[in-house]
C-alpha cells in the first residue's frame, strides 16, 4: 500500500546565481492517520518544505530537477494550478503559526469558514453557516454562535487558532500540515490546541505533518520525528528513538539544551555553539561540522555524509561518526 504523502529528493532554491539552496535532497513519507514531527532551528528549511508540498512557494523559488512530491500517488511538482487549487482545502490543508495574519481582517469569522464549504462542498449559504457553527462547537470555541458574526480582531489568539483548525478540518482533509501552530500562544493555550489537533486528526484519520522547534510538542504529539538542519534531514526515527537514543550530534545538542523531563535539577543547561551555516555559500562536506564536537576535519569537511539506517533498520542518521548519546 502506497504512502499518503511521499517526498523524494526534494531540492528548493531561489533564483539568481547566488540564490540559497534552502532544501537539499529531502525525502520522507507519511501514512494516513500518522503524525510526523519535522523539527529544527529557524532557517533549517522546515517551512519551505511545507510550502513546496502545498504548492505555495514564492515566485522566486525553484524546485530542482528530479524532485518529487506525491499525494496519493498524484505528482504535485509542476502540477497545474487548477489541480492544486482543487486539492488545497478539500484534501490538503495547512495551519500557519500566526493565526491573525492567516485570517481576513475584513471578513466575519463565520463567513471565512463558510466560504471554504461553499467552494469545495457546493453548500448553500444556509448549509455552510450551519456546518460552520457545528465546526466552531467541535473546536470548543466559547459562545460559538456569537463568533460567527465577529471579526478576527475581536477574539484572542487561541480562539483565532481554533477558527483556523475549524477551517482546516471543514472538508475533512486527508493531510494536514501544521506549521508551528502554537508558537504565538501561551503555554496553557498551546496544550489545549495540541490536544484539540490530536483529537480532530484521530477522528478523521488525517495524516499530520507537524512542524515545530519544540521537542516537548513532538513528545506529546508525534509517532515519528524528522530532524532537519541546513536544508537536510539529519536524523529520522520513531519519537522514542529520537528522544531516548539520539545518534546525530545536532539532535543530541537540541535535547541537551532542554531541562530534564524527569524534573532532575541541573546547574547549567548546554547550548549548541555557533550558528547555522549561510546557505548562500555552497556547503562542502557536513554542514554541521563547524558546530560539532565529535567530527574530524579530514573527513567531515570534504565528504558529505549520507542518511543511512542504523542497525535496527528504522532509525536513520546523517553522520560519519554517529554514536549513542552519553549519559547525563
Amino acid at each position: 500500500m502506497s504512502a499518503l504523502l511521499s517526498v523524494q529528493n526534494l531540492h528548493v532554491g531561489f533564483k539568481g546565481s547566488h540564490g540559497p539552496k534552502v532544501v537539499r535532497g529531502v525525502s520522507f513519507s507519511l501514512e494516513a492517520g500518522e503524525t510526523v514531527g519535522l523539527v529544527g532551528e529557524s532557517g533549517s528549511g522546515k517551512s519551505i518544505t511545507a510550502q513546496a508540498i502545498m504548492g505555495l512557494l514564492p515566485a522566486s523559488a525553484t524546485v530542482g530537477v528530479g524532485s518529487s512530491i506525491k499525494f496519493r500517488e498524484q505528482e504535485l511538482v509542476d502540477a497545474p494550478l487548477r489541480v492544486l487549487q482543487y486539492l488545497r482545502g478539500s484534501s490538503l490543508a495547512m495551519v500557519f503559526q500566526d493565526p491573525f495574519s492567516s485570517l481576513n481582517p475584513t471578513m466575519k469569522l463565520g463567513e471565512q469558514v463558510a466560504e471554504v464549504l461553499r467552494i469545495h462542498k457546493g453548500m448553500t449559504k444556509g448549509e455552510a453557516t450551519a456546518r460552520t457553527l457545528e465546526l466552531f462547537e467541535a473546536v470548543r470555541l466559547p459562545d460559538a454562535e456569537t463568533k460567527l458574526s465577529q471579526y478576527p480582531h475581536e477574539i484572542s489568539g487561541g480562539q483565532r487558532q481554533r477558527v483556523l483548525l475549524a477551517m482546516a478540518f471543514a472538508c475533512s482533509p486527508a493531510l494536514l500540515i501544521a506549521d508551528e501552530p502554537t508558537t504565538a500562544l501561551d503555554v496553557t493555550v498551546q496544550a489545549q490546541i495540541l490536544i484539540l489537533l490530536r483529537e480532530l486528526a484521530t477522528q478523521s484519520q488525517c495524516g499530520v505533518l507537524l512542524i515545530t522547534h519544540d521537542l516537548g510538542v513532538v513528545a506529546a504529539s508525534c509517532q515519528r520525528v524528522l530532524v532537519m538542519y541546513a536544508g537536510q534531514i539529519v536524523e529520522a526515527g520513531t519519537t522514542s528513538q529520537i528522544l531516548s537514543h539520539p545518534r546525530h550530534p545536532y539532535t543530541q545538542g537540541l535535547l541537551e539544551s532542554l531541562p530534564p523531563l524527569d524534573g532532575e535539577r541541573v546547574e547549567r543547561l548546554s547550548a549548541l555553539p555557533g550558528q547555522p551555516p549561510n546557505l548562500n555559500v555552497a556547503v562542502a562536506g557536513c554542514a554541521f561540522y563547524p558546530r560539532c564536537t565529535i567530527g574530524e576535519e579530514s573527513r567531515c569537511t570534504t565528504i558529505e555524509p549520507q542518511l543511512l539506517l542504523t542497525d535496527d533498520g528504522s532509525h536513520a542518521v546523517r553522520c560519519h561518526f554517529a554514536r549513542p548519546r552519553p549519559s547525563r
